[in-house]
């Protein structure tokens, strides 16, 4: 009996590393699209520290928000399937994809609206240009805006787990959660 939880805790985690790498790239290369003019990857060959800082807010962003998708779809696997019926069995396996699925689009949806709020921002101040300070190495810039996106995921990984409880129990009263939860994330 030991040996099948065993097993199971093995087979969750290959699961888990093969979903968040699979939405990691996926994500990376979306950001790529969105940073058109700006090749991260290039930047990242040729030693650029502050673009791969940068890139490293974009992995841990996705992860987080991302995390709690993967813990849903992966409890799921989790039933107890000798006593289950497989209609019930399937039914659970289909919530579970369902909330990887959300969660991955809001972590692409989140990389999307962060990457263009930072568009505008450098707009707005015509000084400084964050995609051309990272491309010139510059370390600070690197790192702020890395920051900025690893906060974004810690913050809206909280909304995500209401949004998935609603989703898995579809009770009034996780709607509350969700509430709370995007409350927090824009700090209301």
């Amino acid at each position: 009996m030991a040996y099948s939880f065993l097993a199971l805790a093995v087979v969750k985690i290959i699961v888990e590393v093969v979903l968040l790498t699979v939405t990691v790239l996926v994500a990376v290369k979306i950001v790529n699209f969105l940073t058109k003019g700006f090749d991260e990857w290039k930047e990242i060959h040729k030693g650029n520290v502050a673009v791969a800082i940068y890139m490293a807010g974009v992995f841990i962003s996705v992860g987080f928000i991302v995390q709690p998708g993967i813990k849903y779809f992966l409890d799921s696997l989790s039933l107890d399937l000798a006593g289950q019926e497989a209609v019930q069995v399937l039914l659970s396996i289909e919530a579970g994809i369902i909330q990887l699925i959300v969660a991955f689009v809001v972590a692409i949806f989140v990389q999307f609206l962060t990457v263009e709020m930072l568009k505008h921002i450098h707009r707005l101040m015509a000084e400084y240009n964050e995609w051309d300070e990272m491309r010139k190495g510059n370390i600070a810039a690197g790192i702020i805006m890395g920051a900025i996106l690893a906060l974004i995921g810690i913050l809206v990984s909280t909304a995500m787990t209401s949004i998935l409880d609603l989703i898995r129990t579809g009770t009034p009263e996780s709607l509350s959660g969700v509430v709370l939860g995007l409350l927090g994330t824009f700090g209301g």
